[in-house]
């Protein structure tokens, strides 16, 4: 295996336009593991066929996304234009939407959604990598901390789809830890 992988146009907003395999492969692993914990999680709700395929292409894209956002060539893609970035952004307003598709429990899914990505935004809007990388754990980890403390009436695949969505946006991409000197 050659150690420099050109991404097909397709794959690029997931995996940049050059990448390696070892970040291409750990992504699409922890994707698939994502897809079988949460379905496994949601083996004994009632749900309609039609959901079941929706929960698992959102459990790939959530748990894919988070290590796929860590990887330099996903960064380096998305740093390139701030309009991308900001489109990446703007568009997980739909992650939320899929997620109270498929269960009842939209009052919890908005406000944590708002929360995630008001939490990204800020992260972003921030120009000081040192400071992003504060600001994005302190909002990522203590969003997740809140969800799991909270006395919520919502199923644990729920719980799980969320923490993804919190690790996937606060920290994973609105961090530019690879402009920090120390990582270079």
């Amino acid at each position: 295996m050659q150690n420099t992988v050109v991404i097909p146009k397709f794959l690029r907003e997931v995996h940049g336009e050059r990448s390696n395999w070892i970040d291409i492969l750990s992504t699409h692993a922890l994707a698939i593991i994502a897809v079988i914990t949460i379905l496994w999680s949601a083996s004994g709700l009632e749900m309609a066929q039609w959901k079941v395929w929706v929960l698992g292409f959102l459990a790939y894209d959530l748990g894919g996304g988070v290590l796929g956002n860590f990887t330099y060539s996903t960064k380096w893609y998305y740093d390139q234009s701030n309009g991308r970035r900001i489109g990446f952004l703007a568009l997980h307003f739909l992650q939320p939407l899929l997620m109270i598709l498929i269960f009842d429990a939209d009052q919890v899914i908005a406000g944590f959604a708002a929360y995630t990505v008001a939490a990204s935004f800020l992260t972003n809007a921030i120009s000081s990598p040192q400071r992003q990388l504060a600001a994005g754990a302190f909002l990522s980890l203590s969003g997740i901390m809140v969800l799991h403390a909270m006395p919520l009436d919502i199923d644990q695949t729920i719980r799980l789809l969320l923490t993804l969505f919190l690790l996937k946006l606060p920290l994973s991409f609105s961090i530019r830890w690879y402009r920090l000197e120390k990582f270079r």
